[in-house]
Formats: structure tokens, sequence, C-alpha cells
């Protein structure tokens, strides 16, 4: 019964968190990145989240990279990708890093990112 209330806290915790990720734009994860410091740090947990939920899958983000480096690519490319930023933050976030951290064998090109 203890692991059954522990794996459903867990699962509960886990939705939620996805849930505000879910709820946050490409817009809103901007003003967050230029924001306060709690929303420079909500936006870099919305970041992290996707990148902990996609590793070894879709994302593939070398040993050495920082949290620093992984959010900087993340508001860059928000910057600069105006016309997607309506679209949820999650589906955003997974597809840069995608594109800029892919499993797959081949190696993209510096500044090849795109949606």
């Amino acid at each position: 019964m203890k692991h059954t209330i522990a794996t459903l806290t867990l699962l509960g915790a886990a939705l939620s968190a996805h849930a505000q990720v879910q709820f946050t734009n490409g817009n809103k994860l901007l003003r967050f990145f230029n924001g306060s410091e709690v929303e420079v740090t909500y936006a870099m947990g919305c970041v992290i989240a996707v990148v902990d939920t996609q590793s070894g899958t879709t994302v593939c983000v070398p040993e050495s990279t920082e949290v620093g480096q992984i959010t900087d690519v993340v508001k860059r490319e928000l910057t600069r990708l105006p016309e997607y930023r309506h679209m949820d933050a999650d589906v955003m976030v997974r597809s840069i890093l995608k594109a800029t951290y892919p499993c797959a064998s081949k190696k993209r090109t510096p500044g090849g990112t795109s949606l």
C-alpha cells in the first residue's frame, strides 16, 4: 500500500510539472527568461524538465554541456523564431533541443537549428 501511494504521489507530481509546461507557450517562456530571478529559474526548470523526459530518446545532450548552455540555446531560438512562439512551450523546447542535440549519428552544422 505504501508503494502504491508513493507511486501515485510521484505520478501526480510529474503530471503537474508537465501540465505547467504545457500551458506555457513560447511567448510566456521567453518573457520568463527575460524576467525576474524567480521567472528565469522557472524557465530554466521548464527546459530541464523537457531534457530529463527526452534524454536518450529524442535528445542526446553531451555530458559536458552545462544547464546554462542548454537554456541559452532555447532562449536564442525562441527569440529567433517568433512565428512559432504561440506553440506550447514543451513542444517548442523539445523541437529546439532535438535539432540541437540529436541522438542520431549525424551531427547538424552550427546555426542549422530549425523547427
